[in-house]
Order: structure tokens, then sequence, then C-alpha cells
């Protein structure tokens, strides 16, 4: 294993600890991995610098941060998608009710202006099974899963179903009303199709966790066809996710990135809606974050 891939693994055996509420000695991961204690030093404070508070406690990694228990996905939606994009966070209270019932998560929806934040509170000990659950919820919504895949419950799935046809209905209805003086029915079935699927795609990313930008640009390139020069670009994106910031590695990255932005403007904005969604994440990549920051600082 690389330096920089140990370097990753050590980082999210931190996370996973201080997520699941499960005690990790500090003693434990210079045996395992053969470091030494400043090492660990330096990995707690890479956590740091993107927003992760963690120290070490007599002996012990901890997470001090009082909303180590709080789960927020915040959105900002176009003024029409905005009361179906609530509508569609909302239910989520529902859905922890229904699978995870023992973890007592308590669930708040804040509105300001255009910007809907979900906020989740919940154990320490039960944050993983609802990031995962959440996440989930966001193929749901996006289409990547079945409720039948989400729901082993034929009521639950029944219920899910209506709720996702119903939130699509009233944004087509809506929709229906600004298109109204449309000449063309054909244009106007269109461009609401298009807004059905944009909410469920701009909500549904959103919940989404991708656990490392591999991840993300593998699940990119395998749902995408791609040109020769888009596949080869985003080939050297993900041969820099595991390598060091310098010059030369910042240069064939901004030189790929322009290759996919010429090549296919479409694939180029979900390339950086990923990215988007992993830096908000505190299971991104963290190996690599100047690979992140520099594809979401990249002009549309």
């Amino acid at each position: 294993m690389g330096y920089e891939d140990q370097s990753w693994e050590r980082r999210k055996l931190v996370i996973e600890s201080i997520t699941s509420g499960i005690p990790l000695k500090a003693d434990d991961i210079q045996q395992r991995f053969k470091i030494s204690r400043n090492a660990i030093f330096n990995d707690l404070r890479v956590l740091r610098l993107i927003g992760i508070n963690v120290r070490i406690v007599d002996g012990y990694i901890t997470n001090p941060d009082p909303d180590a228990g709080r789960i927020i996905r915040e959105i900002t939606f176009p003024p029409e998608y905005r009361e179906a994009g609530v509508a569609i966070l909302s239910y989520f209270a529902r859905v922890l009710e229904q699978k995870c019932p023992e973890a007592g998560a308590r669930v708040s929806i804040v509105q300001d202006g255009n910007t809907v934040r979900l906020q989740i509170e919940t154990n320490k000990g039960d944050r993983q099974t609802i990031e995962r659950t959440l996440s989930d919820y966001g193929k749901v919504v996006t289409g990547e899963l079945l409720p039948t895949q989400f729901y082993s419950d034929p009521a639950a799935v029944t219920e899910l179903s209506n709720k996702l046809e119903i939130t699509k209905m009233e944004l087509r209805l809506k929709e229906q009303n600004f298109l109204t003086y449309q000449n063309h029915s054909e244009r106007r079935m269109n461009e609401l199709a298009g807004q059905v699927a944009g909410l469920m795609s701009l909500v549904g990313s959103q919940l989404t966790t991708v656990q490392t930008l591999s991840q993300a640009l593998t699940s990119l390139a395998s749902s995408e066809r791609l040109s020769p020069a888009v596949a080869k670009a985003l080939d050297a994106i993900t041969k820099l996710v595991s390598s060091k910031k310098s010059s030369e590695s910042e240069a064939r990255l901004h030189q790929a990135l322009h290759v996919i932005h010429a090549e296919d403007a479409g694939f180029f904005a979900r390339l950086k809606g990923s990215a988007s969604n992993i830096a908000h994440s505190v299971a991104g990549n963290l190996a690599t974050p100047w690979v992140v920051a520099a594809i979401n600082a990249f002009p549309k």
C-alpha cells in the first residue's frame, strides 16, 4: 500500500470511529500501520483543516464537537422547485420512522428564502446507519434505486412511491402555469419532464453520500457513454486522485478538465456536482482534497 493510500485508510478509520462513537486508541493506529505518533498528529491536522474537530484525549482519538451527532444537508432551490423540494426532504422523517425506529432521530427543516436545510439530530452510535439510509433515500429520489429495493415492506413501498409521484404531479401542475402561453405542446411536455428530472436530480444528489472521488468518477463513467477524448481525460483525473499536489499534477488536472468541458458540457456539470457533494461530506476523499477543490473551482 502506498503512502497516500495508507494515509487515506488511517483517516477513514478515524472518521468511522468518531461517527460511530466507538473509542479508538492512538496506540492501536500506531501498531496497526507501524507509524510514529507524529504521523497521527499530521492525520488529525489534515482532518481539522477540512472542518472535522478531532483530538487525542487521554490516549483516545475523539471529536469534542457538540454537533458530532448532527447530520445536515443544505440545498438552494430555484423558486419553482422549493415547495416540492421541501416535501421530499420532509418525508425523510417518515423514512426514519419506518427503517430506523430504534434510533430516535429528530428531523427538522429550516428555510431561509430559497435555501432549505435538513437537520437530523441523532446519537453518535446511530450516525452511520442514518447516513446510509439518507444516502439510499437520495438514490431512490434520483431513480438509481427502486422503492422495492429500498423497502421490504410492501405498504412502505406503496407509500413512498405515492409520495414521490404526488410530488412530481404537483411540480408538473405548477410548471404548467409558467408554460401556459407556450405555443407548442410538445415543447411544453419536454420542458415539464426536464423540470421534474432536474428537481429529483438536485435533491437526490445532495442526499447521497459519495465515499471517495474515485468511486464518484467510476460511477459517472459507468453510467455515461463517453467520447474517447472525455474517457481519456477522466482516466487521467482518476489517476491524479492518488497523487500529491504539485505544479505538474495541477497542470495535468486542468488540462483534463479543459478537455471534458470542451467536449461534453453536460458531463462536466455532473462531474462538478459530484465533486461538490464530496466537498460537503466528512467522508470525502481526504487523501487528495486538492483534486476536489480544483474541480469545484474550475469555471463552468
